[in-house]
């Protein structure tokens, strides 16, 4: 397992003219802890393809990532298909965020754009968070905010609306 520690990942840009591309910080297998850092301001450009995760991607069988302390904000992706502004858990990658803000995360998209701030299509467990408003920027598409799999609520979080799947509308604020 690793452990990045005070890490900032700041003002990158990622660019492909052809095919898919994935977000800065990106765990395909083993465990990684990423605590009292900062993961902001990204961009993520695919002219002709997919974007994933503007800011964080976690996927396959044997990925897991643990986000504490941490802030995953205004950071982008852009493609024909945007999916996870700023936390994407797919292909059963497993994602818990503690004590942590996911905020201002935005997608661009031309066909689909889905989970500004969170998408989850694996496993996804938030705890003590702020989920903040998604900068949707969508190009006349809309962000169907719709996961695939629910997002697992716990502890106290404030969450600005109900798009990412929150059980209980009385923990919404906004």
């Amino acid at each position: 397992s690793s452990e990045l520690l005070r890490i900032r990942v700041e003002n990158n840009t990622l660019y492909t003219g052809v095919g898919p591309i994935a977000a800065p910080v990106s765990v395909g297998s083993g465990q990684m802890t990423i605590a009292s850092s900062s993961i902001t301001g990204n961009t993520v450009t695919s002219a002709m393809s997919d974007a994933y995760g503007g800011g964080v991607i976690v996927g396959g069988a044997a990925a897991k990532l643990d986000i504490v302390n941490s802030t995953i904000a205004n950071n982008r992706a852009s493609g024909t298909s945007a999916i996870g502004g700023g936390i994407l858990s797919i292909n059963n990658g497993s994602v818990f965020v503690r004590d942590s803000t996911v905020t201002g995360n935005t997608l661009k998209a031309t066909i689909s754009a889905q989970g500004s701030n969170l998408y989850n299509d694996a496993s996804m467990s938030l705890e003590d968070t702020i989920v903040g408003e998604p900068a949707l920027q969508s190009a006349g598409v809309v962000d169907s905010g719709t996961d695939v799999k629910p997002i697992v609520f716990s502890g106290r979080n404030l969450i600005s609306d109900e798009t990412c799947g929150l059980a209980t509308p009385n923990r919404v604020i906004g």
